[in-house]
């Protein structure tokens, strides 16, 4: 619960229209003047005795040289003087009769004229408030399209990598099926087919019988020497671009000039028609594609 503060004293309400106040202790006379009827009206009365010294002549010491080097900056204040100097001069000049009427307009001057000033800063200080309600809304209103915007573009990525991660699944659970399926550690049945990387789709496409009773399909996928020394593969299906299985880490078998890369693909997961292996090099950091090779399993 934050401290009550000493009331303002009439002194710094003095000290703050002739510009002597330290800065804080002047944003508190802003302040309270803004929020307190009572603060503003002593405020009020102790300009009008500043302004009515000044013009009677009274006003003397460093007083007077703060109200002239601080307060007679402001032209609506000069103004203010000016018209306080000539009612002086008027009234002094004036009959008792006269002086006692004038003295009643000064106090209507005090009690009604004088806040003018007043309802114009507030007026202003008004009018900047919601101008600047009225931009913040504007930006607020422009970060919110663009954070939905973001948002249904993010949704629309997490929809994708969502299916295609189900997919890869799927894939998976098949593979690891076929793999428990298999007997353990069985020979191949047949010599592994050699395939060559495919380039610009005009190489014919191998043709591969599997016999029924084999367990995986033995190939060999070439590759340059000079590649690395682990690859996987994917087994794409054309027809629905979808992968349906996807190796391990596979040791490459060196050549001087080409190495070939031993993959064995469950039998069970092919059927008579077209098929594409994507081979990718192990990296340290993401793996790279290597190239793509096509082959066909005949029909019974």
């Amino acid at each position: 619960m934050p401290l009550s503060r000493e009331p303002l004293r009439d002194d710094q309400l003095i000290r703050h229209l002739l510009g002597a106040l330290p800065e804080d202790e002047a944003q508190r006379v802003e302040e309270e003047s803004l929020v307190d009827d009572e603060v503003a009206a002593r405020l009020q009365v102790a300009e009008h005795d500043l302004v009515d010294a000044y013009a009677r002549g009274t006003l003397g010491g460093d007083r007077l040289a703060r109200f002239e080097s601080f307060y007679l900056a402001s032209p609506l204040r000069r103004d203010r003087v000016a018209f306080a100097k000539r009612f002086v001069a008027a009234v002094d000049c004036a009959s008792p009769a006269e002086q006692e009427t004038s003295a009643t307009v000064t106090a209507r001057w005090r009690g009604a004229g004088a806040w003018f000033p007043w309802t114009l800063a507030a007026a202003a200080a008004l009018l900047l408030a919601t101008g600047l309600l009225l931009a913040r809304d504007v930006g607020l209103r422009r970060d919110m399209a663009a954070a939905r915007e973001r948002l249904a573009v993010a949704e629309h990525q997490v929809v994708a990598v969502a299916g295609q991660l189900a997919e890869e699944q799927r894939a998976a659970a098949v593979a690891r099926r076929a793999l428990e399926d298999a007997p353990a550690a069985q020979p191949p049945a047949a010599i592994a087919l050699l395939l060559m990387p495919q380039t610009r789709g005009v190489d014919p496409v191998p043709v591969v019988t599997v016999p029924a009773a084999a367990a995986a399909l033995p190939l060999q996928l070439r590759v340059p020497a000079t590649g690395g020394a682990h690859y996987t593969a994917a087994l794409r299906d054309p027809s629905t671009n979808g992968i349906v299985w996807r190796s391990s880490a596979i040791p490459a078998e060196r050549g001087q000039r080409w190495s070939v890369v031993p993959v064995r693909i469950p039998a069970s997961l092919l059927k008579a028609q077209h098929y594409t292996l994507d081979l990718f090099e192990l990296r340290a950091g993401a793996p790279e594609f290597v190239g793509s090779y096509a082959f066909e399993i005949a029909g019974p």
